[in-house]
């Protein structure tokens, strides 16, 4: 898997390899909340919103910029603001050795409201080329709640994209198109854990 114009990545992009599992928690059929992380969020670089993405999504984990190894799911989704340097380091990130951890795609958070740029639109789709990019648009009401109260989308969840959801807090409801996203990011860990079954058989 590669990336326009970037051959080597250089050291400080380089992530290492997680020696020991990152879940220790014990799962329990009847608890989903106990469940193993389905997929891990990698940061590209500091502040790129994984804290946030790992309370919307139950499925998701934060794989403190590390490659997850020994783990149920060795799934990862790269996470990156729609900057600059949030790209480039994505692309720095995209090119690591990842071990036995498998990218699924990249995540690009929005900075600021709006269109993104010409020159980083473009970009963006450079790496539309090469592996599934999700968008998450510019969240203000995340200014006006505690981290720790965001609201928690899982997997069979019906999304709400009616006119009164759209104006609950960010504690009473998962934004539509962040739900979304996780969606389709666990569906597309299911399909390629089930190609990955089938295969072996």
């Amino acid at each position: 898997m590669t990336t326009p114009r970037i051959t080597r990545v250089r050291d400080r992009y380089k992530l290492p390899h997680a020696t020991k599992p990152l879940f220790a928690g014990e799962s329990k059929d009847d608890l989903p909340a106990t469940f193993a992380p389905a997929f891990w969020l990698v940061a590209a670089h500091g502040g790129a919103g994984v804290s946030t993405l790992e309370k919307f999504w139950q499925p998701a984990a934060d794989a403190s910029r590390m490659w997850p190894q020994d783990e149920d799911s060795t799934a990862c989704v790269v996470v990156a603001r729609s900057t600059k340097a949030g790209l480039e380091a994505a692309a720095q990130t995209i090119l690591n050795d990842t071990g036995s951890a498998e990218i699924i795609g990249l995540v690009v958070v929005a900075d600021v409201p709006g269109k993104l740029p010409k020159d980083l639109a473009h970009k963006l789709r450079m790496f539309d080329e090469q592996l599934p990019v999700w968008r998450i648009d510019y969240l203000p009401k995340l200014r006006l709640v505690d981290e720790e109260q965001l609201a928690c989308w899982r997997p069979g969840d019906a999304i709400d994209t009616s006119r009164r959801a759209k104006k609950l807090g960010l504690d009473e409801q998962v934004p539509a198109q962040v739900a979304r996203v996780g969606e389709e990011i666990f569906a597309a860990v299911r399909e390629r854990r089930n190609q990955t079954s089938a295969d072996a058989d």
